[in-house]
């Protein structure tokens, strides 16, 4: 889902870091040109939906490497029966408690979901106000471990295999913890970390680190903060709000990457959507292994909000959840519940509001809106900048 949300505390993962598991040698390499299923994806930043269906009906389900089990809209409850009880899953939302469910006859494609095992029942409704689309559920690990998974953000694809391709790209082993995937990455001075595998984290940066370790790498220098806060919608009322930087270089496998952007605070590291997007990434489940292919072209840059604007769709309509004090929003005079009738010629009433999102971050541009407050319409213009070193204090 949206970046920061995901907020799970997954005891002993840091002790895995030395685990003996890392050094034993990965199984020889199988590779096949089969494809199992496909699907086209989008390519503007929003999350990877793939289409599920249940009952004769197809619902778009978020594919999230970060999610152990399936889970299904509360909308979508009815379709499955009676709860068979309540238990501890690690969702979107971070581990929570939720109703179980037998898992029904559902299928992505031409794929069936497991049966026999456990789904999940949670209220996805902030992932539909926070990302404008209709997600109906979650697709997790305990269907996406038994395939090769290959996103290719350049053709709009993710495809289905049972093995992975012949010259996929440099691989970087896995390990399974909690259900969901991690990997070993190195930071500045070689400090190795573990850091999960989150293709349903969403936002602005490449990923989240842990609270400690941001400490530790703004004590030495290696994390430089960048951006206001985030503000995501929270259970309830409630809201999470998110602080970003930018890290001073990361290695994942032979690739170094220089001057990403992270977020904070979270409980553990992650390596989300944007992070895997910049290139062909096949993600082989069965045998422990993540392919880095080539480079995608024109992949989205980490770039924080430059706006202060912070906006959620309910029903047809875009409404201000919050502003930044001292932002070109604030400036502007926009408040919250003001409604958007246009921001910048981008279309409001279909699709993801990712690419709205992503003009918000483009420094130095100015952006036109058209708001609605009450029965007024009005007109103002934002113009973006850095304005956080700017900003009075709270």
């Amino acid at each position: 889902m949206v970046a920061g949300v995901r907020m799970a505390l997954l005891a002993g993962t840091f002790a895995l870091v030395l685990s003996p598991a890392w050094t034993q040698p990965p199984p020889p390499p199988v590779y096949s040109d089969k494809a199992l299923e496909q699907f086209a994806i989008l390519q503007d930043g929003g999350p990877l939906l793939v289409p599920v269906t249940i009952q004769g009906k197809t619902h778009s389900f978020i594919l999230d490497t970060g999610a152990s089990c399936t889970a299904y809209d509360k909308a979508l409850a009815p379709l499955l029966g009676a709860p068979t009880g309540r238990g501890r899953v690690l969702l979107a939302t971070g581990v929570e408690m939720a109703d179980q469910y037998a898992a029904p006859d559902a299928a992505v494609g031409k794929l069936p979901l497991p049966k026999g095992q456990m789904v999940y029942v949670t209220d996805l409704s902030k992932a539909r106000a926070v990302g404008g689309l209709d997600v109906r559920g979650v697709l997790g690990m305990d269907f996406l471990r038994h395939y090769v998974v290959e996103l290719d953000h350049g053709r709009g694809l993710v495809t289905f295999r049972q093995l992975a391709r012949p010259q996929s790209g440099a691989s970087v082993p896995l390990f399974m913890h909690q259900g969901v995937p991690w990997a070993s990455v190195c930071l500045p001075g070689g400090q190795r970390e573990p850091f999960m595998i989150d293709t349903g984290e969403l936002g602005y940066s490449s990923g989240s680190l842990r609270t400690g370790l941001v400490k530790a790498l703004e004590a030495e220098g290696k994390l430089a903060p960048e951006g206001g806060e985030s503000k995501f919608a929270g259970a309830g009322k409630r809201s999470t709000v998110r602080h970003h930087a930018r890290l001073e270089a990361l290695t994942f496998g032979p690739v170094e990457q220089r001057r990403l952007l992270f977020s904070w605070p979270a409980q553990c590291n992650t390596l989300g959507l944007n992070f895997w997007a910049r290139q062909v990434t096949t993600f082989d489940f069965p045998n422990g292994m993540v392919y880095l292919g080539p480079p995608v072209e024109h992949a989205l840059a980490d770039e924080p909000d430059r706006s202060g604007l912070h906006f959620l769709k309910l029903g047809r309509c875009l409404v201000v959840q919050s502003v930044d004090p001292g932002s070109p929003a604030a400036r502007a005079g926009l408040r919250a519940e003001d409604v958007l009738l246009d921001v910048g010629g981008a279309p409001l009433d279909r699709g993801s509001l990712v690419p709205i999102r992503t003009l918000l971050s483009e420094n130095g541009k100015t952006v036109p809106l058209r708001v609605r407050r009450g029965l007024a319409t009005f007109a103002v213009s934002l113009r973006l900048e850095g304005w956080w070193d700017k900003a009075p204090p709270p």
